[in-house]
């Protein structure tokens, strides 16, 4: 589910981009404005090419142009009921601008994953309905996530907000970070359906603060942050590595793998093959 995911990280990556090209000083005599535009439109141009590319650079999914899917497009564009969406998708159905399946599948992702499904969602302990509270999705990372790796994510993100990288990683770190808020801010004004999967972008921009803390942390000269850096990552195998199922894992914070059925119930666990008894 994370490629029907990438329009919210690519409309943060123009939006940062954007901000940037405008606001940002000219450093070089040869920079311009219009030249920072155009680099944030060749990042839009080249994830069409690689999404184009993923479908052989055709629209239909058959060589007959014939529709292959269970149902029509337009009876999945029909029933998403938020009017903006609905637009949104309607108006890329006319264009064409992306493949006919990326865009069923990305109808029936709006569908549920941001109108929600009526169906019953257990976490922290209490049952929702369509969907959780705003915290939802900063949880189930709380929870899912080894705690050893936490703990790095975490100090790396604190380094930053301290001014302690080096000068020339704080504008990558600032372009990271306000691609994951901008990502969660999605999440949480969506609903819970898919649980982890959804956010699976979120883990992979977290985890290069984990990378940042590991990274500092090494490149000191006394020996103890480099245990605590081992102490991390030998913590968060020894947890999760057991697991014969990684997409099920959660950590202590909530009892454990074992217990988790108890507080959650997403298709994060088990594709939802587990439930509350």
């Amino acid at each position: 589910m994370a490629k029907y995911s990438a329009p919210v990280v690519l409309l943060s990556l123009l939006a940062i981009g954007t901000v940037l090209a405008v606001f940002q000083p000219l450093n070089r005599a040869e920079d311009s404005r219009l030249r920072k535009f155009g680099k944030v439109l060749i990042v839009l141009a080249g994830a069409l090419a690689v999404l184009w590319s993923f479908h052989f650079f055709r629209y239909a999914e058959s060589r007959t142009g014939e529709e292959q899917f269970n149902r029509p497009l337009a009876s999945k564009i029909a029933e998403v009921e938020t009017p903006g969406f609905h637009l949104v998708l309607a108006t890329m159905a006319s264009t064409h601008i992306v493949p006919r399946a990326y865009l069923w599948g990305f109808a029936d992702t709006i569908h549920a994953g941001m109108e929600g499904r009526s169906y019953p969602q257990l976490a922290f302990g209490r049952i929702y309905f369509r969907k959780a509270p705003i915290y939802f999705f900063p949880g189930v990372l709380l929870v899912k996530l080894p705690i050893g790796l936490t703990l790095l994510s975490l100090l790396g993100l604190l380094l930053f907000l301290a001014r302690r990288l080096p000068e020339e990683w704080n504008l990558s770190a600032g372009v990271i970070l306000g691609g994951m808020f901008l990502f969660l801010l999605v999440l949480a004004n969506g609903a819970t359906y898919a649980g982890i999967r959804h956010a699976l972008p979120v883990l992979v921009l977290l985890s290069i603060f984990g990378g940042i803390a590991a990274a500092i942390l090494v490149s000191q000269n006394t020996g103890t942050p480099k245990i605590i850096v081992g102490l991390a990552f030998v913590s968060a195998s020894i947890s999760a590595l057991p697991g014969m199922r990684p997409w099920e894992y959660y950590n202590e914070f909530d009892g454990g793998t074992k217990n988790a059925y108890k507080y959650f119930y997403d298709e994060g666990t088990d594709l939802g093959h587990k439930g509350r008894k």
